[in-house]
């Protein structure tokens, strides 16, 4: 089953035909953009969890206090 995949996927990628285009100069600045969104989007997730993270690891004799 698999080697019947890995065939079609050969042949699927061998049979492309070049793509005659260009990468615009605004398309990276998109590209950054995303990974600037995603990086402080990951940290944000981290400072709204950081108390669950922080109980995840410790040994579980203290108890979270509730600072709302």
């Amino acid at each position: 089953m698999t080697n019947t995949i890995y065939l079609f996927l050969l042949v699927f990628l061998g049979a492309a035909s070049p793509a005659y285009s260009y990468i615009d100069l605004g398309t990276g600045s998109y590209v950054l953009q995303i990974v600037i969104a995603s990086v402080l989007g990951s940290l944000y997730m981290v400072k709204l969890y950081w108390r669950k993270i922080i109980a995840l690891f410790s040994k579980g004799d203290n108890q979270e206090s509730s600072e709302d």
